[in-house]
């Protein structure tokens, strides 16, 4: 199958799958958007979506060709469909069961295959990958702060109602914040490995 079809494929389940999952349940979409399950899902989506519709203009392809972009967004979507099947399987993630598993493994599974086919061509520094830190960072910020508004938070380890206290929730972000470094360090290894042997 050309890659361009395998892209305009999963474009296209992707799209439905944030759609249907928002149509379904349209009473609060910011807290519909404040999942990072959404978040990274949408990035790879409107990922594959430009580069379907912008494979002739060279200055659109380069920036989504840019080491810190394609690989920051694997890190991105590795993370959603790990914490899926490690924190969040018997939970209730706030999506039925079909698009919950299209958004928390098939979409995540369909980029990291685009990634490996179509693997990077330049290596990236340490300093570049650990700014890929930033964006969970600042999501937990915000997570944390509209929670505290609302009483509402988009999962349970983030949520000083169901863990008890801050201190618990502090303590999961720490160990959230290492996962992460690790996996960084993971995703920054294999980038390089696959650069170098381009």
């Amino acid at each position: 199958m050309p890659l361009f079809i395998y892209r305009v494929i999963f474009m296209i389940v992707g799209w439905s799958a944030i759609f249907y999952s928002l149509s379904s349940d349209f009473s609060d979409p910011i807290g519909f958007f404040s999942y990072f399950t959404i978040q990274s899902n949408i990035l790879i989506i409107s990922w594959f979506t430009l580069a379907v519709f912008s494979s002739r203009r060279k200055k659109v392809s380069a920036f989504l060709y840019q080491p810190f972009i394609r690989s920051g967004l694997f890190l991105y979507i590795i993370v959603t469909m790990l914490v899926f099947f490690t924190l969040l399987f018997k939970s209730n993630v706030g999506l039925n069961f079909v698009t919950s598993y299209v958004l928390h493994l098939i979409m995540p599974l369909a980029y990291i295959f685009d990634w490996l086919v179509d693997r990077p061509t330049e290596k990236i520094g340490v300093k570049a990958a650990m700014s890929w830190l930033i964006y969970p960072l600042v999501y937990c910020v915000y997570t944390l702060i509209r929670g505290y508004y609302v009483g509402w938070y988009p999962y349970y380890f983030l949520s000083p109602i169901k863990m008890g206290s801050y201190g618990r929730v502090d303590f999961a972000v720490v160990g959230l914040t290492a996962f992460f470094v690790m996996l960084i360090w993971f995703v920054y290894s294999c980038h390089n490995r696959l650069a170098g042997h381009r």
